[in-house]
């Protein structure tokens, strides 16, 4: 095409565009066949302004019409507006304009307000809020009030549950007060989380009140605090139960006098007018100081999901949706039976959960959008979690109230984009960047020839996991509980060093095992306490380390040159080797054998996902694998599947298949004969056994047959093997081993004393050094003569491996305590394999677990409820289970209850609320409807863990034989019960 005929074709296409839209070169270039360069060209030659300058006028002009209607419009609001009218634009295209006219619009703000008279009359600050017409009008009305109340408002109180929207409240209140004037334009509304500073006072004031220059280590310049920028503004203090008491009361003056002063201050007082509104989901009676709860006078509680009216979950499914088409730039229809699905199910995390089942039930859909770039996403049940399925079936108990409410599919359009104002800032909320790295990850494995089923199998796999564990990480960061321990346990100070020492290793090592943090927290607090008390510091292997690893302890001498600086002492070079083999440790990728036999859990549904990360987590590697089959996916894709992570894994050694039940326990062979390697199968996983795998696997020694053999056998984790010839007279023992024996190794060492020995005073707790000449291995067969090993804990695994392992951080952060104080109650540390073979499990199933105070013969209960509840509480009134197991068995039962036939219904809670391993049996004189068609009139109530699943198995035996169970069922008296059971 000559080059007038270009022009003329650019002039034509340009004229055509949408002006909120305009053609950017490479859209152009793609209609006229030519390269983007050339496009540049022929505007640049033509005085043609580029795509974001041709629409600036007309954005400009719609975004001032927004702050016209609305002057304290946010990015989020401002965007969304502007595609509901047609533009395509992000919110990152929007800050920039926005934040430069509203500073030009100041000025302007008395006249603004006059021209938009109509807003008296009308409130605005409360749209955003779904039900604050309907459920939440009460709510709604007392925000108002608290607002309104002169001079500076009443001080509110947000209370409800997780999820129910307390911080939108609180910036729909903040809105408001704009609104109305009892705040200035610009007022500022300061948000502050408590649990970041819940056991720390100090730094809680100082991040409040600001601090002096000078009023601590560290405080360079006078500074500011969040009270201080809040004046005459509003402070928002989410999650407000996580102040301790002396953090409530450091409140009162300010919420009194409103005066305060800074940190280190002591002659100035300060003046701060400021709105106080806090949340929590907690009691307020046992949360709260009953003086802290008068000083905020107007208290709001939100309701839950559940209570609010099918009407307004739609509403909010419908925003959810519209929110993430925007997200997607796609078009949805979304079917009846997912939104009915959606409104009856019960999310755990209330409107914060519904948005992130949404999330994943839109990106799984987002799959088929890439397969088919131009059609309209249609979202059907099969993409539903399996909990958003349970909802389907209330259909039934409510299908009139759905059916006025959910009359057709939901279509909705990308450019209807409503954001919501707080819940997109929610912890449950995905990167919008997600869908790009779907569509990323699909185009490689396409590319690569994978089938687009088992793309889409992976893929979905992983977006779920990542959702849920962003929700758990966010929830509840356990790192940042481990430190808040550790910080208890070593002091700030040491934290502090700690942390600048790791960011010196991580310059030369930046995917640094985290497990440095603690062996070196630790251990330097021990290693400071020496030096203070001019106790000396030696390390046998100090001239080993230097020629054998010269680059880690350069590397450490940094790190101890850093540390004597801030802890003003003087780190001897015997110290520096420490931290270098620390720092080797923590650096290696070769502590494990490269070769090994590897793990593969198969399961149904979402299990082996969980026992895999259970047991590398606990070894401290990242091992096991798993493969997840749905109950609707064909054995051919989860066969492909598993092929698949089969090749990733390809060891000299053969891989370990450990699998649940039905097909997949014939997947190892299938898979051994395709790829031709070894392999063995195990069924019946169960958490225990892939712990055991995987450590018997990480052995330089280990045999694919040996370990499927010993597991077989009913080898499980840590039944005693190594204690068939002990004495059973001798005392038990804890060894604790750190490097010196001295530093971490005494303070797991206290911890264990504090928390187990207390409880368990039969138990010595014994530190050991890994660097004597003597290996450790040697030295606990000698120990073995005089005490009967119970475990080993450690900053260092010494690899007996006839004794189990618990890392260090472990036992800082309690979980390895609570694993220690159940395995030596329930003894599954002290049975030896003899023992067990002569053990009957009716013996135990009659005379351990079966007591006549957890036992109650014909009654006359008449409901499902009637029956949890009187057997739940006898459990807890007797010591066998925690307050919250009730709980943990409502929410199995509602999943899905387990039922044997003939009328035996068997509820079972949560292990972890276990204190003491029982079995509760309940019979009825006439049987109860348990779900919706069956009855049971015998009940068994499980509350035991793992070690009893030999008396499991015997229980079901029992229940199953139609003679014994009429047996039982006949039985007036405890003991007519138990002889039942015992001749079984």
């Amino acid at each position: 095409m000559e080059k007038k005929n270009l022009v003329n074709a650019l002039m034509q296409v340009i004229r055509e565009e949408d002006p909120r839209n305009p053609y950017t070169d490479q859209e152009i270039a793609r209609q006229l066949h030519i390269s983007r360069s050339e496009v540049s060209i022929l505007r640049g030659e033509n005085a043609i302004e580029d795509s974001r300058d041709r629409r600036k006028a007309r954005l400009i002009s719609a975004i001032e019409s927004i702050l016209l209607e609305d002057p304290t419009a946010s990015v989020r609001v401002a965007t969304s507006l502007l595609n509901e009218r047609g533009f395509r634009i992000s919110r990152n295209g929007v800050a920039g304009l926005l934040k430069n006219l509203k500073e030009n619009l100041d000025e302007k703000t008395d006249s603004i307000v006059q021209k938009n008279s109509y807003r008296k009359n009308k409130v605005f600050a409360f749209e955003p809020l779904i039900g604050a017409n309907g459920s939440l009008k009460a709510q709604v009305e007392l925000a108002k009030a608290a607002i309104l109340y002169p001079s500076n408002g009443l001080h509110t109180l947000i209370y409800g549950a997780t999820g129910v929207g307390k911080s939108q409240m609180a910036e729909c209140m903040y809105r408001f007060a704009i609104e109305s004037k009892t705040k200035v334009l610009n007022a500022p509304f300061i948000v502050f989380n408590c649990a970041d500073y819940a056991d720390n006072p100090q730094l809680l004031m100082s991040q409040l009140y600001g601090y002096k220059k000078g009023s601590f280590t560290g405080a360079e310049e006078d500074k500011a605090g969040l009270v201080e920028k809040a004046n005459h503004g509003i402070l928002f203090l989410d999650e407000i139960h996580r102040l301790p008491p002396e953090g409530q009361e450091i409140l009162f003056h300010l919420i009194d006098k409103g005066k305060f002063r800074r940190l280190g201050e002591t002659d100035l007082y300060r003046d701060a007018q400021i709105l106080l509104i806090a949340a929590t989901t907690e009691n307020l009676e046992s949360n709260l100081l009953a003086t802290f709860r008068r000083r905020l006078p107007m208290i709001i509680e939100l309701p839950s999901l559940a209570e609010r009216p099918f009407i307004e979950r739609y509403q909010i499914i419908e925003k959810f949706f519209k929110q993430e088409a925007s997200r997607m730039n796609a078009n949805l229809v979304v079917s009846k039976n997912v939104i009915k699905a959606l409104i009856l199910y019960e999310p755990t995390g209330n409107i914060g959960k519904v948005l992130s089942d949404i999330q994943v039930i839109c990106a799984r859909s987002f799959l088929k959008l890439i397969a088919r770039p131009d059609s309209t996403i249609k979202i059907d049940v099969t993409v539903l979690p399996n909990l958003v399925l349970q909802g389907l079936l209330k259909l039934n108990l409510f299908r009139q109230e759905i059916e006025m409410v959910v009359t057709e599919d939901l279509s909705i359009f990308s450019s209807e984009e409503v954001i919501p104002e707080c819940v997109a800032d929610t912890p449950y909320l995905l990167p919008r960047e997600i869908y790009k790295t779907i569509e990323k990850k699909y185009k490689e494995m396409q590319y690569k020839g994978i089938d687009e089923e088992i793309i889409n199998r992976i893929i979905e796999n992983e977006l779920e996991t990542q959702v849920y564990q962003s929700v758990k990480r966010i929830r509840k960061d356990k790192s940042k509980l481990v430190k808040n321990d550790l910080e208890r346990i070593v002091g700030p100070q040491i934290i502090e060093v700690v942390e600048q020492m790791i960011l010196i290793a991580k310059e030369y090592y930046q995917d640094i095992d985290d497990s440095l943090f603690y062996c070196l927290a630790t251990h330097l607090a021990a290693s400071y306490d020496r030096l203070v008390q001019n106790e000396s510091i030696k390390n046998p292997k100090l001239e080993k380390i230097k020629i054998q690893h010269p680059k880690e302890f350069q590397i450490a001498k940094e790190m101890a040159e850093l540390a004597g600086d801030r802890l003003t002492i003087e780190l001897p070079e015997d110290e520096v080797a420490f931290i270098a083999m620390y720092v080797k440790a923590s650096a290696s990728k070769e502590m494990v054998p490269q070769n090994q036999v590897g793990v593969l859990v198969l399961s149904h549904e979402q299990v082996a996902q969980g026992m895999a990360t259970v047991a590398n987590r606990l070894l401290g590697v990242d091992h096991a694998r798993a493969m997840e089959m749905s109950l609707d996916e064909a054995p051919s894709i989860a066969l492909n599947r598993t092929m698949q992570i089969a090749k990733e894994m390809a060891s000299e050694k053969g891989i370990l298949f450990l699998s649940d039940m039905g097909s997949l326990v014939g997947f190892g062979k299938l898979v051994g004969k395709e790829l031709s390697m070894k392999t063995r199968t195990v069924s019946r996983v169960d958490t225990m056994m892939v712990i055991e795998a995987v450590r018997k696997a990480l052995m330089p020694d280990s045999n694919l047959d040996d370990i499927a053999d010993s597991l077989q056998a009913g080898q499980l984790v840590d039944k005693g093997i190594a204690l068939k010839h002990s004495n059973p007279r001798l005392k038990k023992a804890i060894i604790s081993v750190c490097l010196t024996g001295e530093g971490s190794a005494k303070i797991m060492a206290d911890a264990i004393e504090e928390a187990i020995v207390s409880i368990h005073e039969e138990i010595d707790v014994i530190t050991m050094s890994a660097i004597e000449e003597r290996s450790i291995a040697q030295r606990v067969e000698s120990m073995g003569k005089t005490h009967k090993i119970v475990a080993i804990v450690g900053t260092i695994n010494p690899e007996v491996r006839e004794f189990p392992f618990i890392e260090a951080r472990f036992i800082l952060d309690g979980s390895g305590i609570t694993s220690l104080n159940q395995y030596i109650r329930d003894g599954g540390f002290q049975i030896s394999e003899s023992a067990q073979e002569q053990i009957n499990p009716q013996i135990v199933l009659a005379d351990q677990l079966i007591h006549e105070t957890t036992t109650v013969l014909k009654s006359n209960m008449l409901s499902k409820r009637e029956c949890i509840e009187k057997m739940t509480n006898l459990l807890h009134e007797f010591g066998y289970v925690t307050e919250d197991f009730q709980d943990s068995v409502y929410k199995r039962e509602d999943l899905t209850p387990t039922l044997f036939g003939g009328g035996i219904a068997v509820p079972h809670g949560d292990p972890q609320q276990v204190k003491k391993s029982v079995i509760g049996i309940l019979t009825l004189d006439e049987p109860v409807l348990w779900n919706d068609k069956d009855y049971v009139d015998c009940i068994f109530f499980m509350a035991i863990n793992e070690y009893y699943k030999a008396e499991f198995k015997k229980l079901y035996k029992i229940t199953t034989d139609p003679y014994v169970l009429k047996k039982i069922k006949e039985c007036s008296s405890f003991e007519e019960l138990r002889e039942v059971i015992r001749n079984a």
